[in-house]
């Protein structure tokens, strides 16, 4: 019997991008739609960037020494005060609350003034807080010192003095847009800067916040893209049906986008979720953008890893009548060959899992070396199914 021949490479590591580039083959595909998904990604991440940085949670939230800023924080305000007293002390919630509710900064902000308006003075009853509400808006003018150091950071918080003894109820000002920092309701997180670049760069990086969205979009028409031009890109791969002997089947030189584009859809899913909740609480912090961009960070992480496992099994097989020969990943490939008599088994495997049925191909080669053909790991995979097992029955009757 002839022994199996196997030819070992030992090629230079590659970078993990390097799974997207052409094969031994000179096959160029990967290189055009790598190029053209980094240039949209890049231009979209950016532009959406740029818009972020100039909304006013970002705009506020990295300012230089010395501005000014105004602004308006709307909210609920609210009387905790017993049903059966709160007509005495209605006449005065307007003019009480509006005195005793002041806000205060913090760390490396200053604030120049503050004033609660009250347009409707009619407080409703709520029927899960159990106290009396109304809208309110605060008008706060703050400003961060001269000398104030790079990097430094404030807050703006409420005050409410107090009421109960001498009103008969406790007021508040709440807001959802707001956040708790040592059981203070924070309205603002501000960090200083010294130099345009250094506030640009800030800005931008909280405009970071709209990545996942951008992130998300670009995958989905990406994706979108590759099914257009599937057909296109892989006609010179397709071989013939019926299949002309001797006959290459190559791997699919999309495998890689496929399970690239699926995990960073999943992640960026994620992170549009994070933006959701920030878009709903109305309050953003340096924390929340280090979260959502380690969250994409390991998302790129997971996609790559996914590309690199996807470069190691798919598959490349040369038949002809008589022998067959099977090689596994890209780049300098490592072939296995045996004649189809020699062959231990071919046979078609499967297994169900939660209802879903996968199949795949098991060859059993001299030695009882196993090499699987997976469904997403060769093109036209019923083709070559149909083929190797047809070769195979006629060898071994």
């Amino acid at each position: 019997m002839r022994k199996v021949r196997k030819v070992r490479l030992n090629p230079a590591p590659k970078p993990v991008f390097q799974a997207f580039l052409p094969d031994a083959e000179g096959d160029n595909v990967n290189r055009m739609l790598l190029r053209r998904s980094l240039l949209s990604l890049l231009h979209l991440a950016l532009a959406f960037s740029i818009v972020g940085s100039w909304l006013p949670f970002a705009a506020h939230c990295h300012v230089l020494a010395g501005a000014t800023v105004d602004e308006e924080f709307a909210g609920d305000c609210r009387a905790y005060v017993v049903p059966d007293q709160f007509p005495a002390v209605q006449p005065k919630l307007v003019p009480v609350l509006q005195e005793g509710v002041t806000f205060v900064g913090t760390g490396a902000v200053k604030v120049v003034s503050s004033k609660l308006e009250i347009p409707d003075p009619n407080f409703t009853r709520s029927d899960r807080g159990g106290y009396y509400g109304t809208p309110g808006v605060a008008r706060v003018q703050w400003t961060v010192p001269p000398e104030t150091p790079a990097g430094s950071r404030g807050w703006i918080e409420v005050k409410v003095a107090p009421m109960e003894r001498e009103h008969g109820f406790l007021g508040s000002f709440d807001s959802k847009h707001t956040q708790v920092r040592n059981g203070k309701r924070v309205f603002r997180e501000i960090v200083v800067h010294r130099g345009y670049l250094s506030l640009i760069g800030g800005r931008l990086l909280y405009g970071a916040i709209g990545l996942p969205v951008a992130l998300l979009l670009h995958t989905i028409w990406w994706m979108r893209q590759l099914r257009k031009e599937r057909p296109a890109l892989l006609a010179p791969l397709l071989p013939p049906d019926p299949p002309k002997l001797p006959c290459t089947f190559h791997p699919n030189p999309l495998a890689e986008w496929d399970g690239y584009n699926l995990v960073l859809v999943i992640f960026s899913g994620l992170g549009v979720f994070m933006l959701g909740l920030v878009l709903w609480m109305g309050f953003i912090s340096g924390i929340f953008v280090g979260v959502v961009l380690v969250t994409l960070s390991v998302g790129l992480f997971f996609a790559l890893l996914m590309v690199w496992w996807m470069r190691r099994v798919v598959v490349t097989l040369k038949v002809d009548a008589d022998s067959v020969a099977y090689a596994r990943g890209r780049g300098p490939l490592q072939w296995i060959t045996a004649r189809w008599a020699e062959m231990v088994s071919v046979r078609q495997r499967t297994m169900t899992h939660k209802g879903v049925t996968h199949e795949w191909i098991e060859m059993v080669f001299p030695g009882h070396v196993k090499r699987p053909i997976y469904t997403k790991t060769i093109l036209h995979y019923a083709l070559v199914r149909d083929t190797v097992l047809a070769l195979s029955a006629h060898h071994r009757p």
